[in-house]
């Protein structure tokens, strides 16, 4: 009973795989990926392993160009799990995706409150997901004018 306008999926590392998959079976609003791989099948041949073997492939590039709705890509440059150009190939994929690199790896890319308490609710209520503005909207706003 909950209106799929103000459903937003979130996903970490597999996890973004997950939240990819989701937008297929499921209306949502909008979509957040954190440190996020373009495909499982893109991890395998990283590591030299057959693709075919992988029962579900969470191909999460071809999920965010097939998503009409926005999305929020956050990735480490020094990410040595998960590429850091996986996380700006998804962005790029993406219509109007917002990327922000961090500087961090993966394990210690820590997803701090400043992202919970400004980057998402700013991109959010940018949005049109959060009911009123915040001071939270209003940095966000002055950021991308500043860049």
């Amino acid at each position: 009973d909950i209106d799929a306008k103000r459903i937003v999926v979130m996903g970490y590392s597999i996890g973004g795989g997950a939240t990819g998959e989701l937008t297929r079976r499921r209306p949502v609003r909008a979509v957040i990926l954190l440190s996020t791989f373009t495909s499982l099948e893109d991890i395998a041949h990283r590591y030299f392993l057959p693709g075919f073997l992988l029962r579900y492939p969470y191909d999460t590039l071809a999920r965010v160009r097939e998503f009409t709705g926005p999305v929020f890509v956050e990735h480490g440059h020094r990410d040595k799990v998960i590429p850091f150009g996986m996380g700006q190939r998804l962005a790029s994929a993406a219509r109007g995706a917002e990327f922000v690199a961090l500087d961090c790896g993966h394990d210690d890319c820590h997803f701090d409150r400043s992202l919970f308490a400004q980057r998402l609710p700013a991109w959010l209520a940018a949005q049109g997901l959060l009911d009123r503005p915040s001071s939270a909207l209003e940095e966000h706003r002055d950021a991308q004018n500043a860049e």
